[in-house]
Formats: structure tokens, sequence, C-alpha cells
């Protein structure tokens, strides 16, 4: 059961961008009772002992192992009382709170799998048949639905010319996430669970998509400087929010780059930059889109979807406070939310 439960549980954490290694595989060890896992996200590490229940198990002494509460599910009475205490936890539904070094997780709202047993996996984010729904291009295309709710109701095509991805793949992420009942059939569709759902993509996007979209990184002395020298250009991170942070990196999105842009902004080449460019990979439905563009500065923001998850992934204590803010007064994000 216990062997079972682990293998669960490291598929969650793998989605998490976080790398598990259990210390040993040889499960009918009575040394075993209390198995240890190794967590890693780039350099930070933390060996971990696995618990059943915090309450009634002692808590192995040595080694520098800190507790992880693994259980089948753990409600939001329980996980309330967990975070409390700073216990780390994982359960089988994929709810989590995990701390160590700068990585901070935290998963709410999962709610058990009824699925069949041999679709266990796709409560990962990984379907039946090992296809992974927050691949970096399946990725784009949640960013889209999640942020304009109506998008699931478009035509293929327009998902797809929107989102910047093939028909063909459009077609396939939108079955498989009926599939995973994500999103409703037949007319009038539109997305289920998007708590979890965004959840779940916000803690991929640094290692899945996020890396696919760095086109440039340069220095500026003022970062909070710069001249919109395109049309499509907008920011996000803590560029999207002076009225909260005072930025000290400038975070751009392009359709596409071009040298003049470093030149007159005055951006240099460095081994520390704090001015990162991105490939704008989406298309705003603007004739569909009632919303107007917020603006920061002189130049728009990116939709707030994407600023929360640069918030988040920039690592930065700041920034992560910021992104809490965001998510209890931002619209969208109070929808997505409250889903």
């Amino acid at each position: 059961m216990l062997e079972s439960r682990i293998n669960i549980i490291v598929q969650h954490l793998t989605q998490y961008g976080i790398d598990v290694r259990v210390e040993d595989s040889d499960w009918t060890r009575p040394a075993f009772e209390h198995p240890l896992l190794t967590l890693q996200r780039e350099a930070e590490h933390q060996k971990f002992v696995i618990l059943d229940d915090a309450l009634t198990q002692v808590i192995p002494s040595g080694d520098q192992a800190k507790p992880l509460i693994a259980q089948g599910y753990i409600d939001e009475k329980q996980a309330r009382g967990y975070r409390a205490q700073n216990l780390n936890f994982v359960d089988e539904a994929g709810n989590a709170f995990i701390t160590f070094g700068n990585v901070y997780i935290d998963v709410r709202g999962r709610r058990v799998s009824h699925r069949t047993p041999e679709r266990k996996d796709a409560a990962a984010g990984v379907s039946a048949s090992g296809v992974n729904l927050f691949s970096a291009r399946r990725s784009r295309l949640l960013f889209v639905l999640l942020t304009w709710p109506y998008v699931p109701r478009l035509t293929i095509r327009e998902i797809s010319t929107l989102s910047g991805v093939s028909v063909g793949l459009a077609q396939e992420t939108l079955k498989l996430l009926q599939r995973e009942e994500y999103l409703s059939v037949g007319p009038g569709p539109q997305l289920l669970r998007q708590r979890e759902l965004f959840e779940q993509w916000v803690m991929t996007y640094p290692h899945q998509l996020a890396p696919r979209l760095s086109l440039e990184a340069f220095r500026s002395s003022e970062p909070g400087l710069h001249v919109p020298l395109a049309p499509e250009m907008e920011v996000s991170g803590e560029s999207a929010l002076p009225e909260l942070l005072n930025p000290s990196t400038l975070t751009v999105y392009v359709e596409e780059f071009t040298p003049r842009m470093a030149v007159v902004n005055k951006w240099r080449r460095d081994e520390h930059p704090n001015v990162f460019v991105r490939h704008k990979f989406w298309t705003d439905p603007s004739s569909l889109d009632i919303e107007a563009p917020t603006l920061a500065g002189n130049l728009p923001t990116v939709p707030s979807t994407l600023v929360y998850a640069d918030l988040l992934a920039s690592g930065e204590p700041r920034q992560r406070e910021a992104a809490l803010i965001l998510k209890e007064h931002d619209e969208r994000l109070v929808r997505i939310f409250r889903s």
C-alpha cells in the first residue's frame, strides 16, 4: 500500500517540477517502515522521511531528514493544521504543501479521483496513453482557455490560432481535457475545475512552458525605464505591478525580438541579467474580448494569469507576496480560484 501511494505522489511532485529520488526500492526490509525521499529543484534539495500520520507516528531523528506526510486524502481542515505546524504533506489527490530552500509548493482543492485504476496517471497530468497535459505546447493552449473563458466555445481553428499551436494538437488537447473531466461535453463547452487546472499549470510553468519562451536576456541600469519599440510588446512579472513593487527586473513579451530594442533601451549583455525578453506566443482575441488591456507605465501588461505565474516562478518572496495580493483582487484570478 505504501509503495503504491509513494508512486502516486512521486507523479504529482514530478508534475510540480520537483525531481524525486527514492533512496531505496527494497520495500520488504523492516528498515523502510519510514522510506526516505530526496526532493530537488535546481540547486535546492532536501531529504524527507515519509510518514502516514504525523500525529501518531514518531518522527525519526538523525540524517537531517524532514517529515513528509503522505496520505490517501488530506481535507482542508487537516491541511490547515499541517500548514500551521509547517509540516510538509502531499496526498494521492495532488494536494501538497512542500517547502525547502527557496522552493514553495502549495496546491489546494484537489479532489479524490474516481477514475478507474488504469487512469490514475491522468490525475497527475498524464493521460492513460502517457500524454503530458502540461507539456510546453499544450500549456500554451491551456493558458488561452484559462485566460478567456469563452474560448472553449470557439472553433478548433480559432483556438489553434489564438494559442499558437497546430489544429491537430488543439483538437487532441481538447479531447484530453474532456476525458479528464476538465472540459464539459456537448454544446457550449466550458472549463470545469478551473482552479485545479490553473494551479497545476502554474506549478509546471517554470519547467515546461517558460524555458521555451526565452528569447534574450540583458542588463539595464534602469530596468523600469524602457522605450516600447513594438506595438505588441507587453510586460509581466513585477514590471506589471509597479504600484505594488519597485521593479528591479523587466520582463517583456514580444512576437519577435529585434536588436534595435536593446540598442535604443541601452540593454547590454551581462552574466547577471535583469531584463528578460520572451516570446509572445498567443494572439489577443481583441475582436472578441471586451476587456481593455491593463497598462503598467507606458506598456500594456500580459494577462493576469501569466503575470501571476511569472511572479511565482521568480522564486523571490516579495514577488510571491505580490502574487497573493493579485490573486485576491484581480477579477480574472478571482473567477478562476472560485471555480
